[in-house]
């Protein structure tokens, strides 16, 4: 069932209730982004010991990276995605009730576990039920909705927080999964290929098992290689998603200009990646990847070259802004499309006995990366040449995630 190039209703109705599942991900991703200024009105702080608050999910998304894995490929991908999208739902949830940012830096950490593990399962339960020719495919076209869930979520966010208060946001962040969660019990059936194993009696791996077979032929290259790219392409996406507002208020435009810059670096992530996945429809998929890190790196390559353009004397002008607006985008084109891709990659290049649990490493890694250039983008851009380093940084990110789809497509071949 699952090698026939047309899907079924029972494939149709898997992607359509995990891309639910990634859009609302996204938005609980972002939802203290979202009530970090009222939060800060209303009890009194800086904008700076919101800090731990922001990062607190990504620490927990490495730990939920790394456990949803491996529990999704020894008790199945179902129980392991709606559990974790029942923990980050009631995180989330108890988050209105917090009275300090240390209370919502903890209950960050429950939801990032929840998010990460989610995730990698999903990943891997969507590859086990799409047709093999169309996998890698529409699994990268279904990272998207987590952009997509960060764009509604603040469209959403936009108008409760101002009617009912930042609370109202965590609420309707956490009561949303919740529902979503007694669907998935209901409706979302388990991976085919976890069942084939348990009922012929194929023994799952425990885990030191399936870590060991990513760390031996034939999928140690490809194990190295995802681990390297993925750590490069999520510095470069948490790098513009933490810092993009600030770079363009150093290049003397106003704090809407770098709202507007994130939101056509997240929107046209998404739209140059479903073009670009029909697109690219013939193409082994490392090769489209390559052409996205080619977009990423001559966006970053162009502005670098034209920042004394953006401006005359010190004033930003309007053909900058325009400028600076479109080359954002681009990278956004580059930076999504390769993350996008990435997960469709390393959804078809392990087995479903240590698929997961593949995904979930790479995934755990790159969570690094992005840790790393959430805490230095700041500092960096604090220099006096600060967006002349930032830019350099973000394009040899580039060059590395390059390097390591290299890798991956340089594997021994299977079967």
């Amino acid at each position: 069932m699952t090698d026939q190039s047309s899907l079924s209703a029972i494939q149709w109705r898997v992607v359509l209730l995990l891309v639910c599942a990634f859009v609302l991900e996204g938005f609980d991703l972002q939802v203290v982004a979202f009530a970090s200024p009222s939060i800060v009105a209303e009890w009194g702080i800086s904008k700076q010991s919101l800090g731990p608050a922001m990062a607190a999910s990504l620490v927990g998304m490495i730990i939920g990276s790394a456990l949803g894995g491996r529990w999704g490929d020894r008790i199945g991908r179902r129980p392991t995605v709606v559990g974790s999208i029942a923990i980050f739902s009631a995180a989330t949830l108890l988050t209105a009730w917090s009275g300090s940012v240390n209370q919502i830096a903890l209950l960050r950490v429950v939801a990032g576990f929840g998010f990460g593990a989610a995730q990698t399962t999903a990943m891997a339960l969507l590859a086990e039920w799409l047709p093999s020719e169309t996998r890698s495919r529409v699994v990268s076209a279904v990272v998207v909705s987590v952009p997509g869930g960060g764009m509604l979520g603040a469209a959403l966010c936009a108008w409760l927080i101002p009617a009912a208060g930042w609370r109202a946001a965590f609420v309707a962040g956490g009561a949303l999964p919740g529902v979503l969660a007694l669907l998935l019990l209901l409706y979302l059936p388990e991976s085919p290929g976890f069942l084939r194993l348990r009922e012929g009696g194929s023994s799952q791996p425990n885990d030191r098992a399936a870590v060991m077979q990513l760390l031996r032929a034939p999928y140690l290259t490809t194990t190295l290689g995802l681990a390297v790219a993925f750590f490069s392409n999520l510095a470069a996406s948490y790098a513009f998603f933490s810092w993009i507002p600030l770079m363009v208020s150093s290049l003397h435009y106003p704090a809407a200009a770098g709202i507007r810059g994130s939101f056509f670096f997240n929107l046209f992530g998404a739209v140059g990646v479903l073009l670009g996945a029909r697109a690219l429809a013939g193409w082994k998929p490392t090769r489209g990847l390559f052409l996205f890190v080619a977009v990423g790196l001559a966006s970053m390559v162009s502005l670098a070259l034209s920042l004394r353009g953006l401006t005359i004397v010190g004033e930003p002008t309007a053909a900058g802004l325009v400028l600076l607006m479109t080359l954002l985008a681009l990278a956004g084109v580059g930076t999504v499309g390769v993350q996008a891709g990435l997960y469709g990659v390393a959804s078809t290049v392990y087995p479903t006995s240590c698929r997961a649990t593949g995904i979930g490493i790479a995934g755990s890694v790159g969570r690094l990366g992005a840790i790393v250039s959430s805490y230095s983008g700041g500092a960096i851009l604090s220099l006096a040449s600060g967006v002349n380093v930032f830019l350099v940084i973000v394009a040899l990110l580039f060059v590395v995630s390059g390097l390591g789809i290299w890798l991956v497509s340089s594997g021994d071949r299977r079967p």
